[in-house]
């Protein structure tokens, strides 16, 4: 099952990640001290996807308490649904700077944290497939 593309799998994951990496290649990065206009990220997708980023200390919690990898998974798993729905509909290629880069740092945010719990599970993210 780890090795099929299809559903929600090992390489699923490390699909959304590489796909996350190259967007930051194609578009750069945003540096930590430059200010985001939150406003930007008012859509359902983006607010969907940073309500999801605020469960992830909880998830790591109750993972630790009952010795049970698997809600780990099933949150990285929903990130890269998550992920796969916004990098549909909210671009970054061709949009004004500002929201361009408001969801720039969105997206290296779900990178950052896929990449970390991929570690948490002994996975190694790649950059590139």
């Amino acid at each position: 099952h780890v090795l099929q593309s299809k559903g929600d799998t090992g390489v699923f994951l490390q699909y959304t990640h590489a796909r996350l990496h190259s967007l930051e290649e194609i578009c750069g990065t945003v540096n930590q001290g430059t200010p985001v206009n939150t406003a930007c990220l008012q859509d359902p997708l983006a607010i969907s996807l940073l309500q999801h980023f605020l469960r992830y200390d909880e998830i790591i919690y109750q993972s630790s308490q009952d010795h049970q990898p698997k809600h780990i998974v099933n949150y990285l798993f929903k990130l890269s649904h998550l992920v796969s729905a916004a990098h549909r509909n909210l671009p970054v290629k061709g949009s004004p700077l500002e929201l361009a880069q408001a969801r720039l740092c969105l997206f290296h945010a779900a990178r950052s944290v896929l990449a970390n719990g991929m570690k948490l599970l002994g996975i190694t993210p790649v950059d590139k497939m």
